[in-house]
C-alpha cells in the first residue's frame, strides 16, 4: 500500500553539502535481501544494565534474554548525560559541538524552545541512507521534529502534540492518525501513571506497521524507562530512602520494573514483526542510580499568591502597577527561591511593615498536609546583585498541588509537583544488545562506546563510515562471512547542513514544563 508513497518521498539533496560521496557510494553493495529491514534499532532511554540483570535473575524480560542468548549484550559506555545530545550523537556519528545539539533547549529572541531537527547541523543516519538511495523508518527519535523528507518515513517525537510537520511524508498523516486509533484496541502494557503511557504504546504499534514496508533501516525509540526511573527509583530501591513506607512500596514499587517489562514486550512484538532475517540492535543512552536524597521540584506562581493576598493587582496577564506593592523578579517557576521586589511607588519607610505583613499572611499558607509552605528571608549577595529586595522560599517538605489558606483551598497556584529519586551522571553506562544473521555471537563488545554505534551500524548496512566520526566501526561484531563480503569502506564526511534557525511550536511550553519537572532545565 505504501510502496508508491515511499518512492515519491525523495530527500532533497540541495539541503546538504555532501563531500566525496559519489565515488564511495558508486561501489556500495545493493541492499541485502532480508526478511524485513536489514537492521532494526531500538533505543530505550535510561535503561540500566544492572536492572536488566536483576530482572533476568527473576526470569523476567524474556525478549531481551533471547537477544542476549542469540547474540551479544553488555554495558555501553556513554557520555554527555543529556538524552537529546546522546541520541543525536548516535544518529549522526559526530560529537555535539559538530552536530549542534548540546542540550534540551536552545535560546531564541522569544525565549527558549526545545531542541529539534532544525538545530542539527549534519545529516542523521536516515539522511545518509537517503543519499545512498536506501530507505528508513524513524519513530519517536529525540529531536526528529519537524519530520524531514527522506526516502522513507519519519514519525517525529512530537506526534502526540498535533503540531505541523509531525509526520513525513505529510500524506501519511491520516494513516498515522488511524494507526493511533487502532492502537487503542490493543492492550497497553505500559503504566498509566507515566506521562509516556500512550506515547510508548503508540510507538510500538506504529513501528510494527512501518516494519511491513520495504526498508533497510528502522529506528524506534522508547522513553518510559527514563521517566519511571527518575520519578519512582526510591520505591524500586528503597534502601537509601528511610522515609519510604511499606504502603508506598506496595503502591509504587512495581512501576520501574513493570516499565522495563512493558518495553521488553514491545521489543518482542517488534522483533516478531521482522522475522529472523533482520539484525536487531537495542541500546540505551545511560543507566540509573539512586540520588543522595530525593529532589522535589514544584512549578509555583508566587505572583498569583501575591494577587490573592492583595499585594498585587492585575489587568489580564499584566501587572496593574497602580495597585501593586510586591512582585516576583527574574525567577523561573521551578525555582523554590522566589526573588521579590517592592514596586517603585512603595516608600522606604513603608517597606519593613509591608514585608512583615506578607510574612504574617504567608505563615497562614500551608501544603495540603498542614506543613508550612513559605519562608520570607533576606537574599544572598547574588540575589541582591540582581535587584531582589528579599526572598520568599517555597518549603518543599510536604509539597502538594493544593495550598491551604486557613480552610480555603488554592488549587491553581501550583501547576506541577515532581519527586525525583533516580539520576545518572554523564558517564553512567547504558546497555547494548545485537543479534541477527550478520552478528557473531562470539564477538566481544568490551569497551564499546556510544560513539562506536553509528559507524558500526553504517558498516552493518554496507555503507561507508565517515572519517570525521568520533567512534570506530566495530567490525569484530560481525560474522567472518559478513566481513569477507563487505570490507570496511570510508568517506571523508557525510556532509554538513546549511544554517537554519530553531523552530517554535504550539507544544513548546508543555515540552519545556516536562523537562523542568525532570530537573533537566530551569
Amino acid at each position: 500500500m505504501f510502496g508508491p508513497l515511499l518512492r515519491r518521498t525523495r530527500f532533497r539533496p540541495e539541503v546538504w553539502l555532501v563531500l566525496g560521496l559519489v565515488l564511495s557510494l558508486g561501489c556500495a553493495d545493493s541492499p541485502s535481501e532480508h526478511d524485513g529491514p536489514e537492521w532494526l534499532v531500538i533505543g530505550i532511554d535510561g535503561a540500566d544494565w544492572g536492572v536488566v540483570e536483576d530482572l533476568w535473575r527473576q526470569g523476567r524480560l524474556p525478549h531481551l534474554r533471547a537477544l542476549a542468548d542469540g547474540g551479544v549484550a553488555g554495558p555501553l559506555a556513554t557520555d554527555y548525560g543529556a538524552s537529546p545530545v546522546i541520541w543525536t550523537t548516535v544518529a549522526t556519528g559526530v560529537v555535539p559541538e559538530v552536530h549542534g545539539i548540546t542540550g534540551f533547549a536552545v535560546p531564541t529572541p522569544e525565549g527558549d524552545v526545545p531542541v529539534s531537527s532544525r538545530v542539527r547541523k549534519v545529516p542523521a543516519l536516515w539522511n545518509m541512507l537517503t543519499t545512498a538511495g536506501r530507505r528508513s523508518a524513524v519513530v519517536s527519535w529525540w529531536a526528529s521534529w519537524p519530520a524531514e523528507e527522506i526516502e522513507g518515513v519519519v514519525i517525529s517525537d512530537r506526534t502526540e502534540h498535533k503540531v505541523d510537520a509531525r509526520v513525513s511524508p505529510l500524506a501519511l498523516t491520516p494513516q498515522f492518525d488511524d494507526w493511533v486509533r487502532q492502537s487503542k484496541a490493543e492492550e497497553n502494557l505500559f503504566d498509566r501513571r507515566l506521562t509516556t503511557y500512550e506515547r510508548d504504546h503508540v510507538t510500538q504499534f506504529v513501528g510494527r506497521q512501518l516494519l511491513d514496508l520495504e526498508l533497510d533501516l528502522a529506528l524506534i525509540y522508547f522513553r518510559g524507562v527514563d521517566i519511571a526511573s527518575h520519578r519512582y527509583w526510591k520505591y524500586h530501591q528503597p534502601e537509601g530512602f528511610p522515609e519510604v513506607t511499606a504502603e508506598e512500596i506496595e503502591e509504587f514499587g512495581s512501576i520501574v520494573e513493570s516499565t522495563y517489562e512493558a518495553t521488553d514486550a514491545a521489543i518482542g512484538r517488534l522483533v516478531e514483526s521482522v522475522g529472523p532475517g533482520t539484525n536487531v540492535m537495542v541500546l540505551s543512552d545511560h543507566g540509573f542510580y539512586a540520588m543522595d536524597r530525593e529532589e522535589i521540584r514544584i512549578q509555583l506562581d508566587l505572583d498569583s499568591i501575591l494577587v490573592r493576598l492583595g499585594f498585587q493587582q492585575r489587568q489580564g496577564d499584566a501587572i496593574d502597577w497602580e495597585g501593586t506593592t510586591l512582585y516576583t523578579f527574574a525567577t523561573a517557576l521551578f525555582r523554590p527561591n522566589k526573588r521579590v521586589r517592592y514596586a517603585d511607588g512603595v516608600a522606604e519607610s513603608e517597606r519593613a511593615e509591608l514585608r512583615a505583613r506578607l510574612t504574617a499572611e504567608l505563615a497562614k499558607v500551608t501544603w495540603a498536609g498542614g506543613e508550612p509552605a513559605f519562608l520570607v528571608r533576606d537574599g544572598g549577595e547574588r540575589a541582591r546583585r540582581t535587584g531582589a529586595d528579599f526572598i520568599v522560599e517555597a518549603l518543599l517538605d510536604g509539597a502538594s498541588r493544593d495550598l491551604l489558606y486557613g480552610e480555603e483551598v488554592w488549587e491553581r497556584a501550583v501547576s506541577q509537583v515532581s519527586f525525583l529519586s533516580g539520576t545518572h551522571s554523564a558517564h553512567t553506562p547504558g546497555l547494548f544488545f545485537a543479534a541477527g544473521p550478520d552478528v557473531s555471537p562470539e564477538a566481544s563488545i568490551e569497551g564499546l562506546d556510544i560513539h562506536d554505534v553509528p559507524p558500526t551500524l553504517l558498516y552493518g548496512l554496507g555503507l561507508p563510515v565517515g572519517l570525521d566520526f568520533a567512534g570506530k566501526a566495530r567490525e569484530g561484531l560481525f560474522t567472518e562471512d559478513y566481513r569477507r563480503r563487505r570490507p570496511l569502506r570510508t568517506v571523508e564526511t557525510w556532509g554538513v547542513r546549511g544554517e537554519s534557525e530553531p523552530l517554535a511550536s504550539s507544544a513548546d511550553e508543555e515540552i519545556l514544563d516536562d523537562l523542568r519537572a525532570l530537573g533537566y532545565i530551569d
